[in-house]
């Protein structure tokens, strides 16, 4: 039993106690607030027109008689990685 007294009357105790307190404290402010992040990612491949398109150049894509000289294929994806919904303001 002393010697568990003499542990707890040591003053290198308390800062580290309280160092640890202060560290803890931000740490869970810091998770709990509410965050609204909207992340997204894209990626586009070139069908037609380009030095990297997926089809040979001898395909043509027309618009109203017109030769469209690029067409490109994008897909596009959106997440939400805060910690609350996303909703209108």
């Amino acid at each position: 039993m002393d010697k568990i007294i003499d542990l707890i009357s040591q003053p290198w105790l308390g800062t580290l106690l309280g160092i640890t307190g202060l560290v803890a404290a931000v740490f869970f402010f810091r998770k709990s607030r509410r965050i609204t992040r909207l992340a997204y990612q894209r990626d586009s491949v070139s069908l037609v027109g380009g030095a990297d398109a997926a089809f040979p150049e001898e395909l043509s894509i027309q618009y109203s008689g017109k030769v469209v000289p690029r067409v490109t294929a994008e897909k596009i994806v959106m997440w939400n990685s805060g910690n609350t919904t996303i909703g209108a303001r």
